[in-house]
């Protein structure tokens, strides 16, 4: 028994030597050592283990206190880095010429100082419009109206009802400082985005933290001093325009669907990541300020697009579009799982990165089953999904809304089923994200695209929701440096990434009030259309987004009412098969003849869409399809009660 207790002894001690640096083991050790309950061989043993327990624990020390110090030294390298690479250089605050470089405006509080420059040029009382200051500013009315709300709470303009109505400074010229404008509507002067919490570089603060925060009171002291009135008076401004030099076009953009403008204030955040003097750097650099700060960057937009649909940023995967998140999502699943399941489950009525992604696939030897949707609203419901899920069910590829016709599918109910099935989920959101809540935290969603343009981002850039728990694996379909967690390799573009950040966090901020907007005025247009005979509505009249209004006019050539509807920007489909003249594969999957689908235009509402515009297309419409019409034989026929499904055409 003494030798096994010796051995014991012996094995405790070896592993106590291995953990020597564990305070809580070595504590543990210096309880053994007095336990009162130790026969007399027991103790003698633990006797002789007690001094180098002593020196153990000594070391132990030692160690922690060089730990530290090697810690310092790290830190003081990395500020010196810090130091060099920033070319930190002595800055005079005593005037806004040697800091503007530094500091410039965000876009929203240089529009609410020049537009309420534009009123301090009016003669007092005189009112402005908002589509007045618009024109001459290039910017919607919608922005000015949420811009004018805060400076109106703030008393810095009052509104005038009636004909003559419009706005005026609140006080005079000489009462309204800069600063008090830009902190109307929510904005800073700060030179640094550092908040004392953590934002610095590596979570440590830098060197020039205190310099920027200093250089941020000497601008804000420097604003506070500047007036309306010194504005108009230094500069003799006669007029005012912050684009003079891109006039907006005359035609009402009603095809938002297609694409987004970049909005203002996301162009601003991505001009920061283009120049020297900016964020230029590769986030993938781990060795110096410049890649750290792009990562940063990087890291921050994938917070912004996780927020939006409530997931983890982790979830988050950067690719190009959403066209590549598609075939990311969709190839990667089948060649990961494909030796297990080879069945995939979608509609006639998705989007081609889909649709042709899965014929590929086919090729591979995965049977595909495409879903027909509901007629004329195009809905793909729960139970059409249920019909089909199979044992062998891979995936279930659905998109969100529908990009043509607007028609929302029941994800969330769908998503169930999957799930219970041990079916992946796919969707595409291209076109929701924005428009309608999502919450990936509560869906059974397996993974999700999304794209940066057609949320007022910029081209080029997308993503891909892979979900973490239940962990989804996907097969790389890009390889070269293993970027993205190994599924997406290549540099990432961080202007890009930066603007898709800001435009989702924008579009989440204006989700419910923009869709409240945009309904009237869908509403209101299909109303003033419905007055046309023969025409009908495509997509589903409940279940829908309000960006989108899908119409067949019977008897006119959709082509020749584009062209007739030349103060308009619209589409008679897809502006991804825009370039073949064959009527609209989704709206002939919802049962529409050919003549039908060729007769129809997609309507698409968005920021810039205005109620003029609306009462224009309506106006315009109304004498474009009457115009057809009259030039139409068919209409003719029509007209006198004959039916056209009757007649037999002769061949020519």
């Amino acid at each position: 028994m003494r030798l096994e207790g010796d051995n014991l002894l012996k094995e405790q001690f070896r592993d106590l030597v291995v953990h020597l640096t564990a305070p809580k083991l070595l504590s543990d050790w210096k309880q053994w050592l007095t336990n009162p309950d130790d026969d007399s061989q027991t103790k003698a043993s633990k006797k002789r283990i007690a001094p180098l327990l002593e020196k153990i624990d000594q070391q132990r020390s030692k160690i922690n206190t060089l730990q530290v110090e090697v810690k310092q030294y790290q830190n003081r390298v990395k500020r010196l880095q810090l130091n060099q690479q920033l070319r930190i250089h002595k800055i005079h605050t005593s005037s806004l010429k040697h800091v503007y470089r530094i500091m410039r405006l965000t876009t929203r509080g240089r529009y609410a100082v020049t537009a309420l420059l534009d009123l301090a040029l009016q003669p007092p009382e005189q009112t402005i419009t908002l589509a007045e200051i618009a024109t001459r500013q290039t910017i919607s009315v919608a922005y000015l109206e949420q811009l004018f709300a805060k400076l109106k709470r703030h008393g810095l303009v009052s509104s005038v009802r009636g004909a003559n109505g419009g706005y005026h400074l609140a006080r005079h010229a000489e009462e309204i400082t800069v600063l008090e404008i830009i902190e109307a509507v929510n904005e800073t002067v700060d030179a640094t985005r550092c908040d004392h919490k953590g934002n610095c570089q590596n979570g440590a603060m830098c060197l020039t933290h205190d310099l920027w925060q200093e250089l941020s009171l000497h601008i804000a002291d420097y604003l506070a001093k500047i007036t309306l009135a010194d504005l108009v008076a230094r500069d003799n401004v006669q007029t005012v325009a912050v684009r003079q030099n891109s006039a907006p076009l005359d035609s009402a953009l009603l095809s938002v669907t297609a694409t987004t403008p970049v909005d203002p204030q996301v162009a601003e955040r991505m001009m920061e990541c283009l120049t020297f003097d900016g964020t230029f750097g590769n986030a993938a650099s781990r060795s110096h300020a410049y890649g750290w700060q792009a990562e940063e960057k990087v890291e921050y937009a994938r917070e912004q697009v996780a927020n939006l649909v409530k997931a983890d940023p982790r979830e988050i995967v950067w690719t190009s579009g959403a066209t590549e998140s598609d075939n990311l999502a969709l190839k990667g699943v089948a060649q990961f799982y494909g030796s297990k399941r080879k069945h995939i489950i979608t509609s006639k009525i998705e989007h081609k990165a889909i649709l042709d992604t899965c014929r590929e696939l086919e090729e591979e030897g995965f049977e595909i089953t495409y879903l027909e949707p509901e007629p004329k609203t195009g809905l793909i419901t729960p139970e059409m999904v249920q019909a089909e899920l199979r044992p062998d069910t891979l995936l279930v590829s659905l998109m969100m809304v529908n990009n043509e016709i607007g028609t929302v599918t029941d994800v969330a109910a769908i998503g169930e089923l999957t799930r219970a099935n041990k079916t992946y989920f796919h969707v595409d959101a291209a076109q929701a994200a924005g428009k309608v809540e999502i919450d990936l935290s509560t869906m059974k969603v397996d993974l999700m695209s999304f794209s940066g343009h057609k949320v007022y981002g910029p081209k080029g850039i997308g993503a891909l929701f892979v979900r973490r728990s239940p962990r989804v694996r996907i097969k790389a379909q890009i390889h070269g440096g293993g970027h993205e967690r190994g599924m997406r390799s290549g540099t990432l573009a961080t202007h890009q990434i930066v603007g898709m950040g800001e435009a989702f966090e924008l579009a989440g901020k204006s989700l419910q009030a923009e869709q409240t907007r945009l309904r009237v005025l869908r509403d209101k247009l299909w109303n003033g259309l419905q007055d046309l005979e023969q025409v009908f509505l495509n997509g589903h009249p409940v279940y829908n987004v309000a960006n989108y209004l899908n119409v067949s006019f019977n008897f006119v050539e959709g082509e020749s009412l584009m062209m007739a509807l030349k103060d308009a920007a619209v589409s008679s489909g897809s502006a991804c098969t825009s370039a073949t003249l064959e009527p609209s594969y989704v709206l002939r999957a919802l049962g529409l003849s050919d003549e039908l689908a060729h007769s129809s235009i997609r309507f698409s509402f968005g920021h810039y869409t205005t109620e003029e515009d609306i009462d224009h297309v309506i106006k315009i419409t109304k004498a474009a399809v009457e115009k057809l019409r009259e030039l139409s034989p068919l209409w003719d026929m029509y007209k006198e009660g004959i039916d056209l499904n009757s007649v037999e055409w002769a061949e020519h």
